[in-house]
């Protein structure tokens, strides 16, 4: 039998057995090494001692944890190590066990090996690969180990489980190790039928990585496939935001418009779509700014707060007054004016519509009028010392005093 390398003692949790005197925590410690450095398999009794330590103390600093990985994982009696695996699948998930020694190259061939051999561990060691993907942020050592070779040997169910868990964390994975795992993870979203949770966490994981700048293959089968999500808000929500990372984005528009029409729609899909098309403005047609337009109008009349708020952001960044020159908008920005948060988008909103050359006259003065109704509002803004809002919110008074 090998041992895994550095399954050494350290020092013992003595606030484990306080109430005993030294000699007794020494003869534990020397027990417990003799267990640990002895060639034989524990015994029973050696076995529950072993079991009470791990279960008992918050870190494991006998090295018990690597001991048992190797009673498993690199035992050459595989009957034994299928015995010795049941131990160590009750204990990898307590809070003594230290998941930073096994996230290393040795530990990840050592578990690999089994997987593609498919032999009698294997199916232990596949369950302990995920425990540690899902468990680390850590992936980038994965390249130096047999983790990509290990993934051609899995079946499609084992292998769904895997990309998953390798997946589940994005902050490390990079283009090289996206591609090496890409065509895994097509075939698994094209050609399955998964619960909702299931391909939510898949499309959520891809919208992770395009905000990363990881190129994704394939992404415009993945967005037709799920565009069509209806029953399932959470998903579709998702699949309007990987819409604004398509190299074919006006090809959605229309299905973008579609949603507005759809009853059962809502405020986090919508506001999806507002955002989406704030990001891809300068991409629409003229016919499409004003579909929005008109969308828009109906949307600040029958609309949360949170959903008017991003329309009138949508407004604020690009102001084409020749789409939202319409009083309805203006008067609803105005309807927004608060002294209790940073209002300097919306007063610079105002303002600009009224400094226009573009805009008629006499719709100026009906957004004057309306001002009228915010002007305490203005004047308490305008008292704030050294700030943007202030300074627009004078300008805006001075509107009103020139107009009255």
């Amino acid at each position: 039998m090998i041992i895994y390398k550095d399954c050494q003692t350290h020092r013992i949790d003595q606030s484990l057995f306080i109430e005993h005197d030294q000699n007794i925590i020494s003869n534990l410690k020397l027990e417990i090494e003799k267990i640990i450095r002895s060639k034989s398999y524990p015994s029973k009794e050696e076995l529950e001692l072993l079991n009470k330590y791990v279960n008992d103390v918050s870190l494991d600093d006998m090295g018990i944890n690597k001991y048992f990985f190797s009673l498993t994982f690199q035992n050459q009696d595989l009957l034994y190590a299928e015995l010795f695996g049941d131990v160590f699948q009750n204990i990898y998930g307590l809070n003594s066990f230290n998941i930073d020694d096994f996230i290393d190259v040795e530990p990840i061939n050592i578990i690999s090996s089994h997987i593609i051999q498919h032999n009698i561990l294997s199916v232990k060691a596949i369950q302990f690969m995920r425990y540690l993907l899902v468990k680390t942020h850590k992936r980038l050592f994965l390249k130096q180990s047999h983790f990509f070779t290990m993934l051609e040997s899995l079946g499609e169910s084992d292998l769904q489980k895997v990309i998953l868990a390798f997946f589940s964390e994005s902050e490390e994975i990079d283009q090289e190790m996206y591609d090496k795992t890409s065509p895994y993870l097509n075939h698994i979203l094209l050609s399955h039928n998964f619960k909702n949770n299931d391909s939510y966490s898949y499309l959520l994981m891809i919208l992770s990585h395009l905000t990363n700048g990881i190129i994704i293959d394939g992404l415009e089968d993945i967005i037709r496939k799920f565009l069509q999500s209806f029953d399932n808000m959470a998903i579709l929500e998702i699949v309007v935001y990987l819409i604004d990372y398509s190299q074919h984005f006006n090809e959605y528009i229309p299905d973008l418009f579609h949603l507005f029409t759809i009853d059962k729609i809502n405020d986090s899909v919508i506001k999806a779509i507002i955002k989406v098309f704030n990001s891809k403005w300068a991409f629409l047609e003229y016919e499409h700014k004003q579909a929005i337009s008109n969308i828009f109008q109906e949307l600040i009349d029958n609309s949360s707060y949170k959903i008017v708020g991003e329309c009138l952001n949508l407004i604020c960044m690009h102001r084409e007054w020749k789409f939202f020159g319409h009083h309805a908008f203006l008067f609803k920005t105005i309807d927004m004016l608060t002294n209790y948060s940073d209002q300097t988008d919306y007063l610079e909103l105002i303002f600009s519509f009224l400094d226009s050359d573009t805009v008629d006259d006499n719709i100026k003065i009906e957004i004057v009028q309306y001002l009228i109704h915010k002007e305490d509002v203005l004047h308490e803004i305008a008292e704030m010392e050294n700030t943007s809002a202030s300074d627009y919110a004078k300008l805006l008074l001075d509107c009103i005093n020139d107009d009255t």
